[in-house]
This record gives C-alpha cells, sequence and structure tokens, in this order.
C-alpha cells in the first residue's frame, strides 16, 4: 500500500512513540495548526502520548480500508495485547 505524504516521509514511524495522521483526521484534532511535533494522548490506554510525525492524504473513498493514523505496534505494548483491543478511537467533534 502506498501513502501520499503532504508532511513527513516514509520513516515517519520509524521510532516508537510516533503516529502519522490522515490529513482530515490532523485537520479535525488540530484544525489549521502545524499538527507535526504536537503529541496526541489516548485516555483509553493509560493516557499513552504519541507525537505526530507526518500527515498522509486521505485514501480514496471506494478503498476497503478505512485509516486514519499509521502507528508502530509498539506504539501501546506488545503485540499480544494490541491484537485483543487494536481499535483507537477519538471524538471528531
Amino acid at each position: 500500500m502506498t501513502f501520499k505524504f503532504i508532511r513527513g516521509g516514509k520513516h515517519s514511524i520509524d521510532r516508537p512513540g510516533t503516529i502519522v495522521l490522515t490529513s482530515s483526521v490532523a485537520q479535525q484534532i488540530f484544525g489549521t495548526e502545524d499538527p507535526i511535533g504536537k503529541l496526541i494522548s489516548f485516555p483509553e490506554k493509560n493516557n499513552k502520548t504519541l507525537e505526530v510525525t507526518a500527515i498522509v492524504a486521505d485514501l480514496p473513498p471506494n478503498t476497503h480500508l478505512s485509516i486514519n493514523a499509521i502507528m508502530p505496534f509498539s506504539a501501546f505494548g506488545n503485540a499480544e495485547a494490541i491484537n485483543n483491543d487494536w481499535k483507537i478511537t477519538w471524538d471528531g467533534s
């Protein structure tokens, strides 16, 4: 799968604690502010905080995948724990 990077690049999630957002999610969360370098906290995941390191273009509406963010599996612990509860949501209001 290929992503069109608007900001950042393909090595943006090479280190733990990082997250890549789609442009629409970045706008929902940060509005017109530059999201690069900003932190996002996930209260349902023990307030784990991730740094935004890149923005990718939204996937076409005809895709089978619904991706809003990309992060390394190590961001929330071991793979077994992730497999049990891997979906993370946020309020888009």
